[in-house]
């Protein structure tokens, strides 16, 4: 805290903050989601990579229904091949507000599309009940994840 990352924290919130933003946590999308959609989503610093995550599509509302049942066709599989080209062999995804154990939960197709695309999630942590960051590796021939 000594020196803020200014310029990374306001990146963040202008590619987040407008509700027009596909990466905005409510943007509703009405079509699928083409590979590349999220290109501009990723910032590099160094040796790091981080991926801001590409919106569901689903709208959710405080009174009335969302915007669709689940996530836009396409999301799962854009996300878990951005995911899998990042991985070196592992990378962290850090989800939050995801319906966990309801027919609406949008992190179990994701996973499912990173297993797909050959990555395979090893480590768990919770922080209270709506957010989680699961360590996800690439599995090897063997079965077994990559390790560095």
């Amino acid at each position: 805290w000594r020196r803020p990352d200014t310029a990374r924290v306001e990146a963040f919130r202008r590619t987040t903050g407008d509700p027009r933003s596909e990466a905005h946590e409510n943007f509703a999308r009405e079509w699928p989601v083409p590979p590349g959609a999220a290109t501009t989503f990723r910032w590099t610093s160094g040796a790091d990579t981080e991926l801001l995550g590409l919106a569901t599509g689903v709208r959710y509302r405080i009174a009335g229904p969302m915007s669709r049942d689940g996530p836009s066709p396409g999301w799962a599989a854009e996300e878990a091949r951005r995911m899998a080209a990042a991985a070196q062999p592992a990378i962290w995804l850090v989800a939050s507000h995801y319906f966990e154990g309801t027919p609406r939960d949008e992190l179990q197709p994701l996973i499912a599309a990173l297993g797909a695309a050959g990555l395979e999630v090893v480590q768990e942590r919770r922080g209270g009940r709506d957010a989680v960051a699961l360590r996800v590796e690439r599995i090897v021939r063997s079965g077994r994840p990559a390790r560095q």
